[in-house]
């Protein structure tokens, strides 16, 4: 006896396109993983390997102790293929770390995410956060921190060939020194790679956007 076939309604079909859904809100959540290509710093929802671990300054001469001076800013992009809304409470996670390479030396170091929409080269920023600070004064050692953000996106509409952004700023301040400071964003979760020298040993490399996508009643 043949068994009928039993499609799924839509809603059941909308619904399993998100990781996770929010029903009071009317959002489901998607995650993507920043990460870098051969061709440039992307967003994917499937975990790809990054062609580095992490974006680093090397062997950074501190220039103020006073001071953060600003050594990355790097623009993770996702193309939108068809017109989608986004709109709420979305959690941002940025793993980073400092190592000392000279003695008598202390750095601190924090990041800065900015969430954007990118419309015909027109950034509009849409929300902004910063993280909490590491510091490391003895040679050789490092601190590596898993900063991890909350924040509000209004309603917003992106059309086809749009794009959100997501901005990873890192900065660093410290006594004159040598020290290298980095941020990771592999979304395999490798320590490191054969091309790099810094790792980031047993902790995460890993990066994660959580995008609230509004759900169509």
């Amino acid at each position: 006896m043949t068994l009928p076939t039993k499609f799924r309604k839509t809603r059941e079909r909308i619904l399993a396109n998100y990781d996770a859904v929010d029903l009071v809100a009317g959002t489901g959540i998607v995650s993507f993983w920043p990460g870098r290509t051969q061709q440039g710093y992307r967003m994917s929802n499937k975990k790809f390997y990054s062609n580095t671990v992490s974006t680093a300054a090397i062997g950074h001469t501190n220039a103020s102790s006073t001071v953060y001076t600003k050594l990355h800013d790097v623009d993770f992009d996702l193309d939108f293929n068809q017109s989608q809304t986004i709109k709420g409470k979305t959690i941002i996670s940025i793993p980073f770390g400092i190592k000392q390479n000279q003695g008598a030396v202390t750095s601190a170091s924090f990041v800065n995410i900015i969430v954007k929409k990118v419309e015909g080269g027109s950034e509009t920023e849409l929300a902004t956060a910063s993280g909490g600070t590491i510091t490391e004064g003895t040679q050789t050692n490092t601190e590596i921190l898993m900063s991890t953000f909350e924040v509000d996106i209004g309603l917003t509409t992106f059309k086809r060939s749009d794009v959100l952004r997501l901005t990873v700023e890192q900065y660093e301040r410290g006594t004159s020194g040598d020290v290298d400071v980095y941020f990771g964003h592999d979304p395999k979760e490798r320590p490191t790679s054969p091309q790099e020298t810094v790792t980031f040993g047993s902790e995460p490399s890993i990066a994660e956007f959580q995008v609230p996508f509004r759900i169509n009643p």
